[in-house]
């Protein structure tokens, strides 16, 4: 019969030898799979971004998946392409937002100054006001649906989301003054 002690020196070795094997994939592995991710998104700070997002799957993984420098690059891959379809749904997002606030009628074909003075204007509202504009227009959430996640009255709701609305107005607004300078 085994004492607990060393029961506990066993299991502490495993444990041991779990961590150093996924510290020398890191080490090895850290710059290669920066390098995919940094030729796919072009800026070094999201590639870092997305390669800690891959390590943090391989930890979280390292029992059930044998984790191989193939396996990282396919867990790359899919974190990239996570990475890309958030990106183009923001986009939708601020576009269904400024085309529900009756903004999107001052956009021409192509105008992109236009359009990065309503997602300028969407990102400087408050958190709270954003996210109120984002469930209502974009998740096309009802009233009793948003005061459900709020956890407010549906009349709550409504003046709040009156509130973001003008806010949006005023911020869109002010950064077309600014721009005519």
């Amino acid at each position: 019969m085994a004492s607990p002690d060393r029961s506990r020196t066993a299991q502490s070795q495993a444990v041991d030898a779990v961590q150093a094997a996924f510290a020398e994939l890191y080490l090895g592995q850290y710059l290669r799979v920066l390098g995919y991710l940094r030729h796919r998104v072009g800026q070094l700070a999201e590639a870092e971004d997305l390669t800690s997002e891959v390590f943090r799957i391989a930890w979280e993984r390292r029992d059930q998946a044998e984790l191989t420098p193939a396996w990282l690059f396919v867990t790359a891959h899919n974190v990239w392409r996570n990475h890309v379809r958030r990106e183009v749904r923001l986009g939708e997002i601020r576009q269904a937002i400024a085309g529900s606030l009756a903004v999107t009628s001052q956009l021409g074909a192509g105008d992109d100054a236009l359009e990065g003075r309503v997602i300028a204007a969407l990102d400087a509202l408050a958190p709270d006001q954003r996210n109120l504009l984002v469930m209502r227009y974009w998740d096309e959430l009802n009233g009793a649906e948003c005061a459900a996640i709020l956890g407010c009255s549906v009349p709550a709701v409504w003046m709040r989301l009156n509130r973001a609305r003008a806010a949006f107005q005023d911020m869109y607004a002010a950064m077309g003054k600014g721009e005519q300078r």
